[in-house]
Formats: C-alpha cells, sequence, structure tokens
C-alpha cells in the first residue's frame, strides 16, 4: 500500500514531512452557572499533514486539478492507517529536494493538508 492515495492516485511522502495534527472540535465545552460541564461538540473532524514529492510533474498537476474546487475526495494509504477516509485537500506551495536518482537530480514537492470532511 502506498504512504497516501489521493483521489485515485498514490503518492509518497517524505518521512520528515507527515504529521497527524490535532483533532478539531466543532463547537466548545463550557461551565453551566451549577458548574457542571456542559458540550455543544457536534463532530471531531481528523487532519494530517504531509509532504510529497512527485517524480513525475506531471503527478502535481493530477493533485492540483482533482482538488482544486474544494471538493470531498477519498483518501487512504499507511498515513491514514489503511481507512479510507473523505477529505478536502489542499495543496500548498511546492519546492524541490536533491535526489541523485531523479532524471534531473532533484524531486519537485508540495505540501499537502488532508481535512476529513
Amino acid at each position: 500500500m502506498s504512504f497516501v492515495t489521493i483521489a485515485g492516485a498514490s503518492y509518497e511522502c517524505t518521512t520528515d514531512g507527515a504529521q497527524q495534527d490535532e483533532p478539531i472540535r466543532q463547537g466548545a465545552v463550557v461551565r453551566a452557572f451549577a458548574g457542571n460541564a456542559r458540550s455543544t461538540i457536534r463532530s471531531v473532524k481528523r487532519k494530517w499533514q504531509l509532504t510529497v514529492f512527485f517524480a513525475d510533474l506531471t503527478n502535481e498537476d493530477t493533485l492540483r486539478a482533482a482538488t482544486e474546487l474544494g471538493q470531498a475526495v477519498t483518501c487512504t494509504g499507511d498515513a491514514l492507517k489503511g481507512v479510507s477516509v473523505s477529505c478536502i485537500v489542499m495543496v500548498g506551495a511546492s519546492s524541490y529536494i536533491p535526489n541523485l536518482a531523479a532524471t534531473y537530480g532533484h524531486w519537485r514537492t508540495a505540501s499537502v493538508s488532508l481535512e476529513e470532511a
């Protein structure tokens, strides 16, 4: 299984560029006048930050085209513990990392944020 699959395309990730962020809570926990806790939390969403690299430059165009409108796409892979999650994907800035095995001596990378829909 690949490290992450976004919208049906598999991507590899740099080893230092992946993390699961703290869950996003929709709502709050407040104290009532009597002192007991009252929760208005309606959902808890998971979020991941990745730095994916592209051995072929067309892979970056494929990823950006599949996620540019902000619609939810299916994501899976080792980064998501093998489960299939519907995510809103945001592709950030691109950069380069050196690699002697690459055709031109470098791979193009992009920071990717996955947020559970």
